[in-house]
Formats: structure tokens, C-alpha cells, sequence
């Protein structure tokens, strides 16, 4: 096909599906294009997707423009605007047409930014118990919640890049294209480390949010699942669910906006929240007032991640207990010595230790030591030795999903 007839569609599916960024790395940055392709789909292929790119005209776009729906704030038909123009022009820099029919200033001037919602400690600590909320989808909630990392590049990481010895995150990748690493909140890197036991220790290069089909976070459309986990979870407050004239209601954004807010409340220095979140600029002074009010509210931090968890509570605890034994100690009273390790009995930490341990993840005091070993060890961990990770979580879907009914 002739370039000149190729139709907008095809184009910008080239770019959308990251063949451009292929062709032209230093032109067309490789970026996350799942909010442009929902915005294609529903308002601007069903006018330009068929038009030849040669035959494309001012007018055209004026249509699509003009057909927005109403309800659509200033700032969502600006996006569907930049993302035409960014179509034609990137059709222009591969000789597709010889200038975009755009002039310049055809874009609108961007809206009043509108208040999002933040989510309190205590609502969290709902959501993230809630069993029929998937576990995979839980622990990216709260991971968001914890560390205030963009929805984009928290889906993406990988393995290598969460160094679990250390508790350490490397963000490579980033929308800044700046490379920037952190500390972990220590009980993020201990859910981490839980979910790492779990899923079978994957490859280095394995992505690190899974969801129940074993396959990675899908953010489009994540904002409305994140909403019914949210009922699912039994929070019921409005402000939540609801948009106003400038209001928005809570989405995947949220929970960074929530991070950076309820860190400023508790101290947190601007400096401290920038390091995390990657903030470039002076945003963190519209979270200010925000933050006050949160601070008068006294509602406290959110829960370790490991313990808000249970499931990931319960693997936390058997690696704890695993790593007790590990170690090597003198003492013959049952507890372990000094520096831990085996007794006189050949164990390094008591039954009744072991059992406080085990009964307290499962939510019950198990009668003997075998027994609460086996519970914990079906409830999270699936085969203990199984080598093959998808059949691991397969197994532990199934057992949990039985659990809860």
C-alpha cells in the first residue's frame, strides 16, 4: 500500500502498538498507550479510521471534536485532541503526508486541574483483606499505596528490578526517563518477598504484578475494577464513587495521589516524597491543603503491607519461621539460643513458638504442630517443592477460592 494511502487508523496503530518507536527510538518515546487506545477506540476511529491519510482534512477533525460528548471535561477533549495531532503529526515524520493539516494552537488550552479522592488507612485495610478481591490485584493496590509509584511503571516491573535482600526498588524505565531508586517500605518488601515465594521464584526479567489468569496487570480500564473492589470491600463512602463539576472520583491515580497526601500529613518532606514519587516539579504544593485537612482528621498511617495481606501474612510467616531454623545456636529450653538455631529437640524455634506463629496467620489456634504446618502451607503456599510457578498459583487459587466459600 502507498503511504500516502494508508488510512489514520493504521497509522496509529503503528504507534500505538510501539512499531514506530522501533523505527524512530530518538523521535517517538516508547510509552504507555493504553488511555490513548481506549480514547481512539471510542471518539476518533469511528470518524477517521477508514480515511486515507491523504485525503485527511481540517474539517474532519473538527467533527471529531465537535462530537465529543458533553459530559467529557475540558482536560479528557484535550487528550483526544493531542493524541489526532500527535497521530498526524508522527504520519508527517514518516512521509505518510507531506503536513499536518493542523495549525497550530488547534489544540485546546488544558482545564483547571480537578480534586481527586484519597483513600483513609482504615478503608485500605478493608481492601486489602477482602478475599473476593484477587490477591494479585490487591497487592498492586497496595503496593500503589505504600511507595506512590505511577500506575504505568508499577505494572511494568520486573524481577531484576526489586533487589529483595536489600529491600531496595530501581525504577529503570520510567515517564521522565530518569532512572531513580529507593528504599522500600519495610513491610512492602516483605509482601514482596512473600509474593515472590508464592509465585515459585520467577525469572529475573518476569513481570512482578500478576493477576488471577497468571498474566500481567491490565490497567486499561482499571479505574472501574479498581471501584467495584472497592464495593466488593464494603466501602461505601460517596466521595469515592462519585464525579462532580470538580470532583473526580477515585481511579488507579488515586492511590498515588492518597500516597503523596497522607505522607505529607504524617511529616514527610517534600524531598522524601519526591524520591519516591519522581515528582520533577513544584506538584506537591497542590497537595498541601489537601494534606492539612488530612492531618486534622487523625486517621493514622496505612498497615505493613505484609500484615494487611493475609495470604502474604501467612507466606511472611513461614519464611520468618524457616529463617529462625536456619540459624545456628546453643540453648536447650525449647526456645533456640541466643543467636537462634537448633536446641537439644533439633529444632531452632519451640512447637508453641511455631504454633503462635502459624495460628496467628491462620486466623485460629491450630491443636498440633503438624497440622497448623499443613494448614498454613495449603492456605498460601500451594505445593510446597512445586517447581512449575503456574501451577503453583493455580493450585493456591483453587484452595483459597474454596476457602472462601
Amino acid at each position: 500500500m502507498a503511504p500516502a494511502q494508508r488510512t489514520f487508523k493504521q497509522v496509529a496503530e503503528e504507534w500505538t502498538d510501539g512499531e514506530m518507536h522501533r523505527r524512530f527510538p530518538d523521535q517517538v518515546p516508547d510509552i504507555d498507550h493504553a488511555n490513548n487506545r481506549i480514547q481512539l477506540d471510542a471518539y476518533v476511529y469511528p470518524l477517521l479510521g477508514a480515511v486515507a491519510m491523504s485525503e485527511l482534512t481540517r474539517a474532519m477533525c473538527d467533527e471529531v471534536m465537535r462530537q465529543l460528548p458533553a459530559r467529557l471535561s475540558r482536560n479528557s477533549r484535550r487528550h483526544v485532541a493531542q493524541i489526532v495531532s500527535r497521530v498526524l503529526n508522527l504520519a508527517e515524520l514518516l512521509g505518510y503526508i507531506d503536513r499536518n493539516p493542523l495549525p497550530k494552537g488547534w489544540i485546546p488550552k488544558p482545564g483547571k486541574k480537578k480534586d481527586v479522592p484519597i483513600l483513609f488507612a482504615g478503608e485500605d485495610a478493608l481492601l486489602m483483606r477482602t478475599a473476593r478481591v484477587s490477591l494479585g490485584r490487591r497487592l498492586y493496590y497496595g503496593f500503589l499505596h505504600r511507595e506512590g509509584g505511577r500506575r504505568t511503571e508499577t505494572a511494568k516491573l520486573l524481577w531484576r528490578e526489586v533487589d529483595l535482600e536489600n529491600g531496595v526498588l530501581q525504577y529503570d524505565e520510567n515517564k521522565t526517563d530518569h532512572a531513580r531508586w529507593c528504599r522500600l517500605d519495610v513491610g512492602v518488601a516483605a509482601a514482596l518477598r512473600a509474593w515472590y515465594k508464592l509465585l515459585g521464584e520467577p525469572e529475573a526479567d518476569a513481570p512482578v504484578f500478576l493477576d488471577d489468569d497468571l498474566k500481567p496487570i491490565n490497567i486499561d480500564h482499571l479505574s472501574e475494577r479498581i471501584r467495584a473492589d472497592l464495593t466488593a470491600a464494603g466501602i461505601k463512602r460517596a466521595r469515592l464513587f462519585t464525579r462532580g463539576t470538580n470532583t473526580l472520583r477515585f481511579g488507579t491515580h488515586a492511590f498515588r495521589h492518597s500516597f503523596t497526601t497522607r505522607s505529607l500529613a504524617l511529616g514527610k518532606t517534600d524531598d522524601w516524597v519526591r524520591q519516591r514519587t519522581g515528582h520533577t516539579s513544584d506538584e506537591l504544593l497542590r497537595y498541601r491543603e489537601t494534606a492539612r485537612s488530612l492531618e486534622e482528621l487523625n486517621l493514622g498511617d496505612v498497615m505493613p503491607l505484609v500484615e494487611a495481606i493475609p495470604e502474604l501474612a501467612g507466606v511472611h510467616a513461614l519464611l520468618e519461621v524457616e529463617r529462625a531454623q536456619g540459624a545456628t545456636s546453643s540453648g536447650d529450653d525449647g526456645q533456640g539460643g541466643p543467636e537462634g538455631g537448633p536446641n537439644k529437640n533439633g529444632r531452632s524455634v519451640s512447637d508453641r513458638q511455631l504454633l503462635d506463629i502459624v495460628g496467628g496467620a491462620v486466623g485460629d489456634r491450630t491443636p498440633d504442630l503438624m497440622t497448623a504446618s499443613h494448614a498454613l502451607s495449603q492456605l498460601s503456599y500451594g505445593p510446597r517443592r512445586e517447581a512449575d510457578p503456574a501451577t503453583t498459583f493455580r493450585t493456591w487459587r483453587v484452595q483459597n477460592a474454596a476457602r472462601r466459600s
